[in-house]
């Protein structure tokens, strides 16, 4: 197997790690907003490897292309079509949500039927039947952006964050948008996972990651895996098996 640049482009973080053998390397993390210098520091002289990489963010994807092959460095790009592992994707599905559910399957569900929940930016569900088929899949806002919507669209409501928050009822506006947030959140997570374990012919492997992973693992403890670098070693399986 190659040693491969994989290149995680999201909406807010661009993340990148040489990997061999799911052997990953250091990560590093920039953010997407300074895509530029990002890619100067991740191409940077003296690097090789080939390139793959997976990305929901067009205009990024397009200055680290440009540089790659200023470079001449060999370049994979993560699509539906360009995946030989999973079936039945829609042809519209998201670069990192394939990537995410290609290493859920391939490294932890080994033979079994797999869910793998993604929360980020926004919150996904993919269900994988034992053959690699796509079953189907949901999409909410995740934590940070529900809070976001609320600040955004109600003029008299504070700008809040997850942090140090309870499930009990709250007691001020603050404690009732966050304890509710989350609470909803974890609701959603529950009834999410229940409908996704009927539409599957075996027990399921549940694979959680994204920034809010281990906090809500930590909460829950409904998954199997929680894998932070999950969509990493997701494009770099995809890559190896084009």
């Amino acid at each position: 197997m190659r040693n491969w640049l994989a290149i995680d482009i999201g909406n807010t973080y661009i993340k990148s790690a040489v990997i061999s053998n799911n052997s990953i390397g250091e990560v590093s993390r920039y953010a997407t907003a300074s895509v530029e210098e990002a890619a100067r520091q991740i191409l940077a002289d003296g690097t090789s490897e080939p390139i793959a990489l997976a990305s929901v963010v067009p205009t990024a994807t397009e200055c680290i292309k440009s540089l790659a092959l200023a470079k001449q460095r060999e370049i994979f790009e993560v699509k539906p079509q360009t995946q030989k592992l999973l079936t039945n994707m829609h042809p519209e599905m998201g670069a990192d949500r394939i990537a995410s559910a290609a290493a859920a399957w391939k490294i932890y569900g080994k033979g079994q039927p797999t869910i793998v929940m993604t929360f980020g930016t926004a919150t996904t569900l993919l269900a994988i039947s034992a053959e690699g088929k796509i079953v189907g899949g949901y999409i909410a806002p995740g934590l940070t952006m529900m809070l976001d919507v609320l600040y955004e669209r109600c003029a008299l409501l504070p700008q809040l964050s997850i942090t140090d928050v309870t499930t009990e009822l709250g007691q001020d506006t603050q404690t009732h948008i966050t304890n509710g947030v989350l609470l909803g959140h974890i609701g959603m997570i529950r009834a999410w996972l229940d409908e996704a374990k009927r539409s599957l012919s075996a027990p399921a492997v549940t694979v959680a990651t994204g920034g809010w992973d281990k906090e809500l693992q930590n909460r829950l403890h409904l998954f199997d895996h929680v894998d932070d670098d999950l969509t990493l070693k997701g494009i770099h399986v995809i890559a190896e098996n084009a």
